[in-house]
Order: C-alpha cells, then sequence, then structure tokens
C-alpha cells in the first residue's frame, strides 16, 4: 500500500512538475510575442522603405513634377540628404518644372491608398536645378541609397549577406535600418531581417560592415513588410 502510495505521489508531483513547466513555456512565449509586437509598433513609427521611395514620384499638392531617381545620404551617411529627381516625357504635358533635387527635408512622405509611396513638395520653387547641386558624381557614389540596396554587408565573423533595403524615417530622412536577406539561396523564403543602423558602419568606399554575426542578426525580430504601411 505504501508502495502504492508513493507511486501516486511521484506520478502527482510529475504531472504538476510538467503542468508547471508547460505554463511557464507559455507564460514566456507570451512575453515575446509582446515584446516583439512592442519592437514593431516602435518600428511602424520610424521606417519607411526607401525601395518604395524610389519607385514613387515627386509632386505638389496639385499635380505631378517628375519621378524619384536617386536618393543621396550625407556625408557620415546617417541620413537622406538629397532628392534626385528627373522628369519623363510624358505623352501629354502634365509634368510641371526642371528636373533637378531637393532637399529631403522640403519633402513630406505620401502614402497612397494602392499602398505607394510618393514624395510632396509643398512649394514648387523650392526645386533646384541639377547644376547647384554641391556634390560630385565620385563624391556621391558611396551615398547612393540604390547602389547600396543589393550591395554585400559583411558580419563580423566574416560572413556577407545582401542588402534587401534601407529603411528611413520618414520625416527626418535618418537611415534607421539595413534589412538584410538571411537565405542567399532560398528564390522565395529570404528570412529578412532589420538591422538597426547604430549596428552598421558604411566605408567612404561604400563596403557595409555591421558589428554583428550572422547568429546574433538572426537572433533579431524578423522583418514585416506590414509596419510599413
Amino acid at each position: 500500500m505504501k508502495i502504492a502510495n508513493l507511486a501516486i505521489a511521484v506520478a502527482t508531483l510529475t504531472v504538476g512538475s510538467f503542468a508547471f513547466a508547460q505554463n511557464q513555456q507559455d507564460v514566456s512565449k507570451q512575453d515575446q510575442q509582446q515584446d516583439m509586437s512592442k519592437k514593431w509598433e516602435e518600428m511602424r513609427k520610424e521606417a519607411i522603405s526607401a525601395k518604395a521611395i524610389l519607385a514613387g514620384d515627386i509632386k505638389s499638392r496639385f499635380s505631378g513634377i517628375g519621378q524619384v531617381e536617386y536618393l543621396i545620404l550625407n556625408e557620415t551617411g546617417d541620413a537622406v540628404e538629397y532628392v534626385i529627381w528627373d522628369r519623363p516625357q510624358p505623352l501629354s504635358a502634365v509634368y510641371l518644372g526642371q528636373e533637378g533635387f531637393l532637399n529631403f527635408d522640403a519633402v513630406d512622405v505620401e502614402y497612397s491608398i494602392t499602398g505607394d509611396v510618393n514624395l510632396i513638395v509643398e512649394d514648387a520653387e523650392v526645386s533646384l536645378p541639377r547644376d547647384e547641386l554641391k556634390i560630385t558624381r565620385s563624391e556621391a557614389d558611396h551615398r547612393m541609397v540604390d547602389k547600396l540596396i543589393g550591395s554585400k554587408i559583411e558580419f563580423k565573423d566574416g560572413t556577407t549577406r545582401e542588402v534587401e533595403d534601407i529603411l528611413i524615417h520618414p520625416e527626418t530622412g535618418k537611415v534607421t535600418h539595413y534589412v538584410v536577406a538571411m537565405d542567399p539561396d532560398d528564390f522565395f523564403e529570404q528570412e529578412l531581417r532589420a538591422v538597426r543602423v547604430n549596428e552598421v558602419e558604411v566605408s567612404d568606399e561604400g563596403n557595409i560592415r555591421a558589428d554583428l554575426s550572422v547568429e546574433e542578426v538572426e537572433q533579431q525580430q524578423d522583418f514585416d513588410i506590414d509596419f510599413l504601411g
């Protein structure tokens, strides 16, 4: 009888321990989900896809001006300084102004109902002709966002991956994240990660390095395109 009671007690203790451990795992998962949700909530407020801007138009409040051609970072590489725009040759004269450039702080970011991103100029007179741009092509080469996107980023363990996108603050133009494709061999499931800019350095030659290992980056939150909208 004592042996049977002991067996029952051990079984009860085992079941209770398992239930406690399972409950702790559930609590831990909930904490991780809440933490992840908070991170994405913060990121939604501070980041927008540079790819989306490069694919968009630049407009006044009443008409089109042209298409965004280049985004150029400042000398320290931590913010978009210039927007270079080009006027295409439309079938009808619907574009105003001349091709040129703007300072990023002269535009507002507009999200259309279709999900497109455009830059809005409050005052069309602030658009400047290209010959007034105080930077040469060679000086801008390593600061052009479209060139940084698609470049290799090197991690501190020597591993390289591809920069899929660069995220910027829509109001200040500050670079906030580098989006990295972690699985170069998978065409569809790229396992994107958003690496905060304070972990990244861009050299004068345009070489991009992260102060993290691949393993450390993989442990960070996934990239979610939904937070850009």
